[in-house]
């Protein structure tokens, strides 16, 4: 098991579907230990945000996205 830094652009694909999302799945699940940039929270708040406003997440996905994030 490794160790693997995520910044927010990996992170996002933790929970929505991106090209890429597979490969970062995979990796988290093999991770002994996962580090992020402590701003990483807000950035992905943020991003969840601009996919409401691209209609590709609906309010009620971002708040259960954010309850799994604040779980974590």
């Amino acid at each position: 098991m490794s160790d693997y830094y995520f910044d927010t652009s990996a992170l996002i694909k933790r929970y929505a579907v991106e090209a890429g999302t597979g490969r970062v799945l995979t990796l988290l699940q093999e991770a002994a230990r996962v580090y992020t940039a402590s701003i990483a929270y807000a950035e992905l708040v943020m991003a969840f945000r601009r996919k409401q406003d691209e209609g590709t997440l609906q309010q009620s996905q971002i708040s259960e996205l954010i309850r799994d994030l604040d779980a974590e």
